[in-house]
């Protein structure tokens, strides 16, 4: 028996080696090393495939200027102060031809009442998202969860800028507009959906909205605003550019230079990002003060100085009467 063993196994081994020297001789290549050889081609291809280069600006303006907001609620409430700061921030610098308003309730309060009237300035009546095409989505867990949909629904039916109500113009978006589409990380490995500016034929935002039937984890706070569309971004660059300091920097990490005595170089950024939630429930920098028309006068800090730009248009203190 263990002779007849070794026997065919002898008979394998000669066949092994008959076979190699005949796929050298013949020049026939084995199939499993063409195999490896053909993934290895088609890797590459891919790396040096020209869609797959990063993206760089048209010299036209890709996406029109207008501005949209989102604000949807169950009921009237107060329009916050940073809220208006937000939108005059947005009036005042980008210029825009609209300012949309898209909303189930109009908010209330004097700030509301501020930038309800200015000449761009357009209330557009709007039910959050139930369905995408056709198909149901989620109940929203958040405050966010609607509008987080939204906002990508929005600009592809319009095109234009998205912006968070916590978000502070700092400088024109006119580099930004020469991009089929743009964002900003809040991380090394995560974007954030606070400011998104688009155009809408962007194919990217019809990848990301189908994040929210096929992969829509609305218990994960910003997976979908933020993690998915920098999935995105790392797989397709050549559909979006993803600014790494002059949105969301400083970021959550670093409340201390906006809302604390650190001082930033605000201006060379496009927008600035409050992270007014967390500032509000975590940061040692709040004081259980919150910020007004009066107060912004004296507030140190890089907060006081954006604020004071906007409504005054002064940014030091002693400058503001």
């Amino acid at each position: 028996m263990k002779q007849m063993v070794r026997c065919v196994l002898l008979v394998l081994a000669v066949n092994a080696v008959l076979i190699f020297v005949g796929f050298k001789r013949f020049g026939i290549n084995d199939p499993c090393h063409e195999k490896e050889s053909e993934q290895k081609a088609v890797e590459e291809s891919f790396r040096n495939h020209p869609l797959n280069h990063t993206l760089t600006p048209s010299s036209e303006f890709l996406v029109p200027n207008i501005v949209h907001y989102i604000w949807y609620s169950t009921q009237s409430v107060p329009f916050l102060f940073h809220h208006m700061l937000s939108v005059l921030s947005a009036h005042n610098i980008l210029r825009p031809e609209i300012i949309y308003f898209h909303t189930n309730n109009e908010p209330n309060g004097p700030y509301w009442e501020r930038i309800r009237h200015l000449s761009n300035f357009k209330i557009n009546k709007r039910e959050p998202p139930t369905t995408l095409f056709g198909e149901k989505v989620k109940k929203a867990i958040y405050n966010t969860s609607h509008s987080n949909i939204d906002r990508v629904k929005v600009l592809m039916e319009y095109g234009g800028i998205y912006l968070d109500f916590d978000v502070l113009v700092c400088s024109s978006f006119d580099d930004l507009r020469r991009y089929p589409c743009a964002m900003g990380l809040e991380a090394k490995t995560k974007a954030c959906g606070n400011v998104i500016v688009c155009s809408k034929q962007s194919p990217f935002l019809l990848l990301w909205i189908n994040a929210y039937l096929d992969d829509y984890r609305i218990e994960a706070w910003a997976y979908n605003s933020g993690q998915v569309p920098f999935n995105l971004a790392r797989r397709f660059p050549h559909l979006i550019h993803m600014d790494k300091d002059r949105i969301n920097r400083p970021n959550f990490n670093e409340l201390g230079k906006i809302w604390g005595p650190e001082k930033f170089a605000w201006k060379n950024n496009y927008a600035i990002h409050l992270w007014y939630g967390l500032w509000k429930r975590y940061s040692k920098y709040y004081r259980r003060v919150e910020p007004n028309e009066k107060n912004i006068k004296t507030w140190n800090g890089t907060f006081g100085e954006i604020a004071r730009s906007i409504l005054y248009n002064a940014e030091n203190i002693a400058e503001v009467h």
